[in-house]
């Protein structure tokens, strides 16, 4: 019921938790839900009202989680996607690596913080377009210079050099 979806903009990443992670959250800290179910979810799992009290703890965002609408089950469904498991993050050596951002068509000057690494041949837009037939306007991301894609451990991750 939460997670109906027609297409990619109709889902959205909730906390599984009132409280925000310590540290940087990954994808079990989250739910996929619909856009217009997100408060019913939160009421559901105790998330409304005055917050309760959380640990004072750093946290982060998470550039490589996002909400997508699967349409492979038996109904489409949102869920959650972490651009850092293997169909997108695999690799075997830094020329299997480029620089991404998560966003369908993503153009423009991109934040070092919403910049990931992926496997050149992952198309993030099958997965964040609402449509494979989007037609995306002709430009082009442009990163952070110091940033580059890495292959570390068998896994796609951004580097940042520093002088």
């Amino acid at each position: 019921m939460y997670d109906d979806c027609g297409v990619t903009s109709d889902c959205t990443l909730v906390r599984n938790a009132c409280c925000p992670s310590c540290g940087m959250p990954v994808a079990s800290d989250f739910t996929s839900v619909a856009v217009d179910h997100r408060d019913l979810y939160l009421m559901d799992v105790g998330c409304t009202g005055e917050p309760p009290p959380c640990p004072d703890c750093p946290s982060a965002p998470n550039p490589h989680l996002a909400a997508t609408c699967d349409m492979t089950g038996l109904r489409a469904a949102c869920t959650v996607v972490d651009f850092e498991t293997e169909p997108f993050a695999a690799c075997t050596t830094d020329d299997d690596c480029v620089l991404a951002k998560p966003d369908c068509c993503a153009c423009g000057e991109v934040a070092i913080h919403e910049t990931i690494a992926v496997r050149g041949d992952a198309n993030l837009d099958a997965v964040l377009c609402d449509s494979l037939e989007a037609a995306c306007p002709p430009c082009v991301p442009f990163f952070d210079p110091g940033a580059m894609a890495q292959c570390e451990a068998g896994r796609c991750v951004v580097r940042v050099a520093t002088e």
